[in-house]
């Protein structure tokens, strides 16, 4: 029997292979960043660490695992109000 963190790293691990496939360039999806989507300012940039890592087109991975530092978890109860992620992830 797995323990339930095991559970939540195989789901996490689904859902970003998921989201690769669903964004890949076949899919003639444009890459963007959500700094980009969310027009944040060059400063609010410098200042986040989802921008400093790079992970701009999946930072609900970074945000959701408790990573300080994106200006929009503050502005949105969680992802799932996020409009990037909705944009991300249809239901």
């Amino acid at each position: 029997m797995e323990s339930d963190s095991s559970e939540i790293t195989n789901h996490k691990y689904k859902e970003f292979i998921t989201f690769k496939i669903m964004t890949s360039s076949s899919n003639n999806i444009k890459p963007q960043n959500c700094w980009e989507y969310m027009k944040c300012p060059d400063e609010r940039r410098k200042k986040c660490k989802v921008f400093k890592l790079d992970f701009g087109k999946e930072c609900w991975f970074l945000v959701r695992d408790g990573v300080e530092g994106c200006y929009n978890s503050k502005k949105y109860n969680n992802c799932d109000d996020c409009p990037w992620y909705v944009k991300n992830n249809p239901k």
